[in-house]
């Protein structure tokens, strides 16, 4: 057992999980989106970790920068909205993501999330103030 490799693993698996954490909660401007992309990535980056540690190619490490790259881009980079609800708030809006959503991670009373694919059949509704009923309404910023 080469006990080298396994501290630098670790180390490196430590680190990556700092790096991936820090996009996950601060990479998009202060918004922290969790979807399914981070599960992903991060496994791609262990993969590539044991890869390199079985033996080192610069092509495997570039391959890991560019994953923390694309992740840090999918996070940041502001795709069409989906959903958007709220606990006080009268308007809602959902609709089918075609590929993977994003959503907001962190806020108790209200969300949103963002389509990284094909956003279609948009449902907006909204609570009508003077019957307090949901009514269908039109949607506005597809």
């Amino acid at each position: 057992m080469n006990w080298k490799k396994i501290v630098l693993f670790i180390l490196c698996l430590i680190v990556g999980m700092f790096i991936f954490g820090l996009i996950t909660l601060f990479g998009a401007f202060g918004r922290s989106y969790i979807s399914l992309f981070l599960p992903l990535f991060f496994i791609a980056f262990v993969v590539f970790l044991i890869l390199i540690l079985k033996e080192y190619s610069t092509k495997k490490l570039l391959i890991i920068f560019l994953l923390i790259a694309v992740y840090w881009l999918i996070i940041a980079i502001p795709f069409p909205e989906c959903g958007s609800w709220g606990k006080w708030g009268s308007h809602s809006q959902k609709c089918t993501c075609i590929g993977i959503e994003k959503g907001v991670w962190g806020v108790m009373d209200a969300g949103w999330s963002q389509c990284v694919g094909i956003p279609i059949d948009y449902q907006c509704r909204e609570r009508s103030p003077t019957t307090g009923q949901i009514e269908e309404v039109p949607c506005y910023n597809k």
